[in-house]
């Protein structure tokens, strides 16, 4: 009675007779489930076949009144359906399989009326479900599990390509809500699927999560009129999983050598794109890579293994650290950057980790390799090359900057400070 009312009314009073709709649905969900639950008038199929109906028929309703609340509504009534009738004892193939369908009619009436609201909603609640039945009932059903988890995966990344593709416009903040915590939800889940089976596939699935990024971003730039912010962001989604994908099955000097190259890429995309992701991500990297390398040469330099002069592991991940420095110095002194004030700064820190880690690196190898040969033990011996090097290493850098020591003549100063310290 009271939806054929607000039919009633619907041209003169539109808003008014769409929350009339909403309040007739109400009725017949709870109507139903009373039906079920109280009085056991039919079984659960029964029921749950009601309630699809009714879903249904809100759906219809709401593209007819063109109102994106009644839309929301036979949204949340459809994700409490399963609810409504469970007995605690629910086949999960048949609720996700459920979720599925109605995500798809969902997700349909979000790309035609552009109701981002619905496509967010859906991705929280389909979620929900997917996370409470992984955390408290998932027990060894791996394929179900990962089958399910990548159809969610592949509907609402869907969802945000089509959304944009439809728009025509700037990659919006609903889309990249959507890419992001599609990806993180679905590497979490393969990690907490996989955890108990004995393998150690935490790098074959990164890798699986870059590879999958790859195609999209590969498929992107085949097609006209992609906000390019979009390609950045699925190359940064791309680059973090392959990042990740090393330390958690490598160990060692890979890892740094690896983070050297990829510091690289990321101040190259951001000096190209803007995007201030790129940057942070620079930063992260750097500060990362630099920290990896201490931690290499504490287990390398610093312990028992027997390392070859020049032509060894650590010696060569330093090598490739300093080039990636310079090669990052290089960058931002040639290309156009997308701040006025950010790269002067961020040159002087380059040039000083410049300056200091190509000192580092050979202080390092000569030292492990003095301390490892007879000559260890002449006294004094070593720190008579060390402070030789030093000296030679300052009169290098006066020489390389000769230019700079004319116009700012403190630098030789402080060089000469350092060596007189050094030799103290």
């Amino acid at each position: 009675i009271i939806i054929a009312i607000a039919h009633k009314l619907r041209k003169k009073y539109n808003l008014f007779s769409a929350i009339l709709v909403g309040g007739g649905i109400s009725i017949l969900y709870i109507t139903i489930t009373l039906a079920f639950r109280e009085y056991e008038l039919f079984n659960q199929t029964t029921a749950f076949i009601i309630l699809i109906v009714i879903t249904l028929f809100s759906v219809l309703l709401s593209l007819l009144y063109d109102r994106k609340e009644l839309a929301l509504f036979s949204l949340l009534g459809g994700y409490a359906s399963p609810l409504m009738i469970s007995t605690g004892e629910g086949n999960y193939i048949v609720l996700f399989t459920f979720l599925l369908i109605l995500n798809s009619g969902m997700l349909l009436i979000s790309m035609r009326k552009k109701w981002n609201i619905i496509g967010i909603v859906s991705f929280i609640c389909t979620q929900a479900f997917y996370w409470v039945w992984l955390i408290l009932s998932f027990e060894d059903q791996y394929t179900g599990a990962l089958i399910f988890g990548v159809l969610f995966f592949i509907q609402f990344y869907l969802l945000a390509l089509f959304d944009h593709f439809l728009s025509e416009k700037n990659i919006s903040p609903f889309q990249a809500f959507l890419i992001l915590a599609n990806n993180l939800s679905l590497f979490a889940a393969c990690i907490i699927i996989f955890r108990n089976t004995g393998y150690k596939v935490e790098g074959l699935i990164t890798i699986s999560m870059s590879v999958i990024n790859a195609i999209v971003m590969l498929w992107l730039f085949k097609r006209a009129h992609v906000d390019k912010k979009l390609i950045y962001l699925i190359i940064a989604i791309v680059l973090s999983f392959v990042s990740l994908a090393i330390p958690v099955q490598l160990n060692g000097h890979v890892i740094t050598m690896f983070w050297a190259a990829e510091m690289v890429i990321l101040l190259w995309l951001w000096l190209k794109s803007g995007i201030q992701v790129f940057r942070k991500g620079f930063l992260l990297i750097g500060l990362l890579t630099l920290g990896s390398y201490f931690m290499d040469v504490n287990n390398n330099y610093m312990g028992a293994s027997e390392l070859p002069i020049l032509f060894n592991r650590m010696f060569i991940t330093g090598l490739v650290f300093v080039a990636s420095l310079v090669v990052c110095k290089i960058l931002l002194n040639k290309m156009n950057t997308p701040e006025d004030n950010a790269p002067s700064l961020l040159s002087r820190l380059l040039n000083l980790a410049v300056i200091a880690i190509a000192y580092l690196v050979p202080f390092f190898e000569i030292y492990y390799q003095i301390a490892n040969s007879n000559y260890s033990s002449i006294d004094g011996f070593i720190t008579m090359v060390l402070s030789a090097y030093t000296f030679i290493y300052i009169a290098a850098l006066i020489f390389i900057y000769r230019k700079s020591t004319a116009t700012y003549p403190q630098i030789i100063y402080a060089l000469f400070v350092f060596m007189i310290v050094y030799s103290i």
